[in-house]
């Protein structure tokens, strides 16, 4: 017989006491043993001690455990916030560190490819989206450059290890259910996949790289002039439209997905070249810095490189790659 609960050992002290089982000097100190854990066996080597008038011995217990419990609380009391601290300390806070672990993939699925296909289109839609929120977390920062912090530079550096975790993860899922017996269009739709994940974490790069770049920026007190950073907001605001496009088609694509994707492809190049050919010319006129033009340059760059991966998804989604 095992008891941990204080209260429950409290109640079979006193029938043992009062029953004459065990005297009072043995009592409390069964109940300090019932208060740190120590239970059944503080009980079963009180056994056979001589007893003690029942009348008041039940009192004297209670009382006692009472007593036990108010001091020890007194004492405890005041070190409530530095052991909370202390807590918090050995065991951190896991909300923007949780290990990132695959959603819809099973092992199990890989004898059925189509299950198993479909599994991975979710979890590729699950990367697709955050990517989207690395996009959305530079925009902001490009909108709100004091928005910047300690705490956005972990959260976009969490997002980037989970999307570098589910493409190493998606990866090897795919060259296993290729062990299995496919057809030729199954053969074709894997390998699109793995070229698929890996253009989604490509663009995860870009963001991170571009939120590194805001941060220099920052760091050299530098700030871009109204002009520039509207300019970045409407290129990244058609990279971040070009994503949900795709994230809407990724599980049943449609026919038109194609078409759109390569008219927004298609925009997004023509912008940025006449936005690196306009800030070349403010370059020349000494309208901006030199750090801060090439940063910009760069920042144009990635949104581009970002245009050329998303269309390049579209295509293996769309089965016509």
């Amino acid at each position: 017989m095992l008891i941990q609960s204080s209260a429950a050992t409290m109640t079979i002290t006193m029938t043992l006491a009062v029953q004459g089982i065990i005297d009072l000097p043995a009592a409390c100190a069964l109940i300090l043993g019932e208060n740190i854990g120590t239970t059944i066996v503080a009980n079963i080597a009180a056994i056979g001690n001589g007893p003690l008038s029942a009348a008041s011995l039940a009192y004297h217990l209670a009382m006692f455990h009472t007593m036990f419990n108010i001091i020890n609380t007194s004492i405890f009391l005041p070190f409530v916030t530095p052991l909370a601290w202390l807590a918090r300390k050995i065991v951190p806070d896991q909300k923007d560190q949780k290990r990132p672990v695959l959603q819809y993939i099973d092992a199990h699925l890989s004898a059925s490819i189509p299950l198993a296909l479909h599994a991975v289109r979710q979890e590729i839609k699950s990367m697709t989206e955050d990517v989207s929120d690395m996009l959305d977390i530079v925009l902001q920062v490009v909108e709100s450059p004091e928005s910047n912090n300690a705490k956005l530079a972990s959260t976009i550096a969490n997002i980037e290890h989970r999307v570098d975790y589910l493409e190493k993860e998606i990866t090897e899922y795919l060259v296993q259910v290729t062990q299995a017996e496919r057809s030729f269009h199954e053969a074709r739709e894997i390998a699109g996949l793995i070229a698929a994940v890996n253009d989604i974490e490509r663009m995860g790069d870009h963001c991170e790289m571009m939120f590194r770049l805001l941060t220099k920026l920052s760091d050299q007190k530098l700030q871009y002039d109204e002009e520039e950073r509207q300019q970045l907001l409407e290129l990244g605001g058609i990279v971040r439209k070009f994503l949900h496009h795709i994230i809407g088609n990724i599980e049943h694509p449609q026919m038109e997905m194609i078409v759109r994707a390569r008219a927004l492809e298609e925009t997004i190049n023509k912008k940025r070249k006449q936005m690196r050919n306009a800030h070349i010319q403010r370059l020349n006129d000494q309208r901006t810095t030199v750090i801060g033009g090439l940063i910009f340059i760069d920042m144009l760059t990635s949104f581009e490189k970002m245009g050329d991966h998303t269309f390049n998804l579209a295509i293996i989604l769309s089965g016509e790659r």
